[in-house]
This record gives C-alpha cells, sequence and structure tokens, in this order.
C-alpha cells in the first residue's frame, strides 16, 4: 500500500510540475552560482571544466564544478546542479557512478553536524564505490526552497506543492565527495563533515533568482 501512495503522489507531483511550471519558469531568472567563493576556511579551490554533453544531458547550464583541497593536500570534489524548471534532469549520484563503470561498495544515510549558533543534524544520502582502483565516499542531499532533502520522491512533491502555491523556490542538488585509501573512511567522513560545514550555511546566498527583466 506504501508504495501504491508513493506513486500516485510522484505522478501527481509530475502532472504539477509540468503544468504550473510553464507560467512560472516563463520569467527570465539568473543566479550568482558562479560566484561562489574559491577559498573558505583551509580549503582552497579551482573550477572544474563541465563537457557541453553534460549540460545537454542535464537540460541546464546552471552547474558548478570544483576541487577543492585542504592544507593537508586532501581534496574534496564539490557539484551543484542546480534545476531550471521541468528541463533539468535530476541524475542521482549512484547511478552516475556505475554508468561510469564504479561500483557500489555500501549505501545508507548520514547525519552531519552543521556547527553554529544553532546547531543541527542535517541528514544526507551516502554511498562508497570504487572506481579502478580507487574508492571514494559520496554524500548528496536536494535543496527546494529551504528545504534540505534526501528522499527523491519528496523532492519531486515539495516541487509540486511549491508551484501549486506559485512560489518559485530554488532548486538543486548537491553532491561533495573524497577518495580514500584502504582504512581510510572515518578520516573521509570527517573531512566531508569539515567541508559541509564551510559550504551549506552560505551556499543558498548563491541560489538566489535575480529577476532579469
Amino acid at each position: 500500500m506504501k508504495y501504491i501512495i508513493s506513486i500516485v503522489i510522484l505522478l501527481l507531483a509530475l502532472l504539477l510540475t509540468t503544468s504550473l511550471h510553464k507560467d512560472i519558469n516563463r520569467r527570465s531568472y539568473a543566479i550568482r552560482l558562479d560566484e561562489f567563493p574559491l577559498e573558505f576556511g583551509e580549503w582552497k579551490g579551482e573550477k572544474m571544466p563541465v563537457e557541453e554533453r553534460v549540460y545537454q544531458t542535464l537540460g541546464t547550464e546552471s552547474v558548478l564544478s570544483r576541487h577543492y583541497t585542504n592544507k593537508e593536500g586532501k581534496a574534496v570534489s564539490y557539484t551543484v546542479v542546480y534545476s531550471e524548471g521541468e528541463k533539468t534532469s535530476m541524475h542521482l549520484p549512484e547511478v552516475c557512478f556505475t554508468t561510469w563503470g564504479g561500483k557500489i561498495l555500501s549505501r545508507g544515510k548520514e547525519l552531519i553536524r552543521i556547527k553554529g549558533e544553532e546547531p543541527f543534524d542535517l541528514k544526507v544520502n551516502a554511498f562508497s564505490g570504487k572506481l579502478a582502483k580507487e574508492k571514494e565516499l559520496v554524500y548528496y542531499w536536494f535543496i527546494v526552497g529551504d528545504r534540505a532533502i534526501t528522499d527523491y520522491y519528496k523532492r519531486q512533491f515539495y516541487t509540486a506543492w511549491d508551484a501549486l502555491c506559485r512560489r518559485k523556490s530554488k532548486e538543486a542538488m548537491v553532491r561533495v565527495g573524497t577518495f580514500f585509501e584502504e582504512g581510510g573512511l572515518h578520516r573521509a567522513r570527517l573531512r566531508l563533515e569539515d567541508f559541509i560545514n564551510e559550504v551549506f550555511p552560505i551556499l543558498p546566498e548563491y541560489l538566489e533568482e535575480i529577476n532579469k527583466n
């Protein structure tokens, strides 16, 4: 019964998103994703090129692809895909990873403690995988408005709900990943937790849409 309800919700979400976003997306918007800082905390980054075929597959050119390194020389890949309405295709990172020839070793959820004046736990999707001879730990989540969501179908639901309420909410998928050696999974987790604590509070500013009209 639970699966039937989920399918019904998904179908309604898709129908609502398709019908309602057409009117909302007629306006021309721009975001400042490409202005996201290259340096913060102990991290220094560089822009990574995105192939044209990737833009075409995703249906959006609002893609941030960065490679950040900390003072210990450890690297984190950081990708943000911003949704431009119904034409954007959000590919799950696990699917992309296996399409590239990788093998999923484990998957689940993780809680990341976001520090600050009002600390809270950010729930993220997590998987580790092996590609060629390298192992990678990946965390990712979706953003719809001010919500951070791990469930793909909930993302569809909230997207449709905001469209129904005539709200133009920012939508994105955020992926962070780091390679690790045998026995280094715990350090990889700490590395991603440190990185997420730096980027999570500042990312919303660069996803705000500006009406170009």
